[in-house]
């Protein structure tokens, strides 16, 4: 075997030394470990592990970057758990438990990962009893983790510093509107403070500002939001207080605009009903009696308009 064989060799031991899950293995061990993976390349925004898939292979990140998504079961929405870095292991509950993937592994930058399949883990599982130790602390840790965040994040807008190139990604009318606000943007995906992370509509709206984007929705309190807008809002983005309240009109208007719209559209019919009904006759007609007069009266543009005002108004609660 020559020298360089060996360096590579020792030098993939040492690796594997400092991941945690193969921490108690002997530096004989490591080496076997070592003669059992495989090096699999990915490009940006490629789909590594997938949530709900079977388990075949685990991955050891030798270089690059990977976000761990999860997609909550009430929302239906994919949120961040974590970011994962060179010497993190990915997907081994999966091949211990044989139940499919618990969470989508995606590449944020080029990513290079050794891949262990299933047979050789278990095997490696029974020869080297002391992963077990290993697994149990990275089992301690994801499920202290996991007590921090279940579901969607929750985010207290009074503690922190918010850059204001990011809260002005949205105009403060949409903000208003759907009760939201921009508060980070890394690797190409938006924080939103929403007060609904359920809105889907709220979605679209966003994405027609910001597009391109994964949307990171996280839960802040109508209170919270309220008095962000209030105070916090106006001094980071320079916002007067009649702008404000300008902007606040905007958005409620936003709300009665297709009202208003169906309404000023129902008139606009009735008008032009009327006009066209209005039109000179050149050849006067034999006079109608009174009884041809009144039933005439119940069908005229006119009356028509002034009972559909009347309707509209008992709608509107006048």
């Amino acid at each position: 075997m020559s020298a360089v064989v060996i360096n590579e060799t020792e030098q993939l031991a040492g690796f594997l030394k400092n991941v945690k899950l193969f921490a108690e293995l002997s530096i004989d061990s490591l080496l076997k470990l070592g003669s059992c993976l495989k090096i699999a390349e990915f490009p940006p925004s490629e789909v590594i592990v997938r949530e709900g898939a079977p388990g075949v292979s685990m991955y050891i990140i030798k270089s690059g970057l990977v976000e761990v998504r999860k997609k909550d079961p009430t929302t239906g929405f994919d949120f961040l758990v974590a970011q994962l870095s060179e010497g993190a292991a990915v997907g081994e509950m999966s091949l211990l438990t044989g139940k499919p993937r618990s969470a989508t592994v995606t590449t944020v930058q080029p990513t290079v990962v050794f891949t262990l399949t299933r047979a050789d883990f278990r095997n490696l599982l029974t020869q080297h009893p002391e992963i077990s130790l290993g697994l149990a602390r990275i089992l301690a840790e994801r499920l202290e983790d996991a007590t921090k965040q279940v579901g969607i994040e929750y985010v207290n807008l009074f503690k922190g510093k918010f850059d204001p190139r990011i809260v002005g990604l949205l105009p403060q009318s949409l903000c208003l509107l759907h009760k939201l606000v921009p508060i980070a943007y890394v690797n190409n995906a938006v924080t939103l403070a929403m007060v609904n992370p359920s809105n889907l509509v709220a979605f679209d709206d966003v994405r027609r500002y910001i597009k391109g984007v994964v949307i990171e929705p996280q839960v802040c309190t109508e209170d919270d939001f309220r008095r962000f807008m209030d105070t916090v809002y106006p001094d980071l983005m320079g916002v007067k207080e009649a702008d404000r309240r300008k902007e606040e009109d905007r958005a409620r208007n936003e709300k009665k605009r297709p009202y208003m719209e169906f309404q000023m559209q129902s008139l606009e019919d009735l008008q032009n009903e009327i006009l066209s009904g209005l039109e000179v006759q050149q050849e006067e007609e034999e006079k109608p009696d009174t009884a041809d007069l009144a039933t005439a009266s119940e069908d005229a543009p006119i009356v028509r308009l002034a009972n559909n005002i009347l309707a509209l108004a008992i709608k509107k609660g006048a």
